[in-house]
């Protein structure tokens, strides 16, 4: 049988983002948003687990940051609408780097992970500059405003134009 991966899933989060909205969204919205029943959906609340994949879609649902509703951030005034295109695997890329060099990630902020994303999307960008390496049809270069402010700015990743 097939082993599927799950995240964390914190449900005072997921059910403080529901209660977020005029009137409240719904666990049964949520269901059916992400196309599983209402039964598998309050299962993975209380087992605190769910896929990656759900994760994300609850995160659009929701317009919270992932890292909110895994309970890895109290921080709930991340909005998923605010990382425009923001591809959640650099997120993961950057906790394997931490991994492999013996931290854990859970040591690591949301604001942390995106300084640290941010600084080594700088590091590419002076390396292709340095060796004359064109950027594919596929990303966007890092502006002057993104370096001049590391912090506020998020790297966006075009899905294609």
């Amino acid at each position: 049988m097939t082993q599927i991966n799950k995240v964390p899933l914190n449900k005072d989060n997921v059910n403080a983002a529901l209660g977020r909205f005029k009137p409240p969204k719904t666990q049964r919205e949520l269901s059916e948003y992400l196309e599983i029943d209402l039964r598998s959906l309050s299962r993975h609340l209380n087992q605190g687990r769910t896929t990656k994949d759900n994760l994300i879609k609850m995160a659009k649902f929701l317009d919270c940051h992932p890292d909110y509703l895994s309970g890895k951030s109290d921080n709930d005034g991340l909005r998923f609408s605010d990382f425009d295109g923001w591809n959640y695997t650099v997120h993961d890329c950057v906790s394997g780097l931490l991994t492999l060099r013996g931290f854990s990630p859970r040591d690591f902020s949301t604001d942390d992970i995106a300084r640290i994303s941010m600084e080594l999307f700088i590091a590419i960008e002076k390396y292709a500059i340095q060796h004359d390496i064109k950027h594919s049809d596929e990303s966007e270069p890092i502006s002057d405003a993104d370096i001049a402010h590391p912090v506020t700015k998020r790297i966006r990743i075009k899905k294609g134009k």
